[in-house]
């Protein structure tokens, strides 16, 4: 395997598949903004997997994209995101039109096996609440006038293997 990668020029360190980028964690903040903009996260973190299969997998070692203008808040989400990808990033021009390009790089940049819009769509799924054990009632003997409680009649349990002949 390794002889067929060098033949065909393929630095498997690169893979971006199959590195854990557990080294890279998602901030709180990160994580926070993206509780607030789902939408946007996921927009920018398909983007950012296009561009690093493309710099992995093309003749480019490089491989860069250009957001639109955006707010302070957008920009700020697309670097730290940048950061987890090991993607370079960097805001051009003045406001109103500041955007940012990011640009992925063959043999850096690589697509964290969890992204953080899965992360947050797991933590918000909602858990079923745990079952409640049955308890059996028992009759109020000391008569203080409950009368919802009634006394459940125990039936005798049948043994279908104590067969008598």
């Amino acid at each position: 395997m390794k002889r067929f990668a060098e033949a065909l020029q393929i630095d498997q360190s690169a893979d971006p598949f199959n590195i854990c980028n557990s080294s890279t964690k998602c901030s709180n903040s990160l994580k926070d903004d993206a509780r607030k903009d789902l939408k946007f996260v996921s927009e920018v973190e398909e983007e950012m997997k296009n561009l690093v299969e493309l710099a992995s997998k093309g003749k480019q070692t490089k491989r860069s994209h250009c957001f639109p203008p955006m707010n302070r808040e957008h920009r700020k989400i697309i670097h730290e995101l940048a950061e987890v990808y090991g993607i370079e990033s960097v805001s051009y021009d003045s406001e109103p039109k500041r955007n940012v390009v990011i640009t992925a790089v063959r043999g850096k940049s690589v697509c964290p096996n969890t992204t953080l819009t899965a992360l947050i769509e797991r933590e918000a799924a909602v858990r079923p609440p745990p079952p409640i054990p049955h308890i059996k009632q028992q009759s109020n003997k000391t008569g203080n006038g409950s009368s919802w409680h009634k006394p459940m009649q125990e039936k005798p349990m049948i043994d279908y293997f104590d067969v008598q002949d």
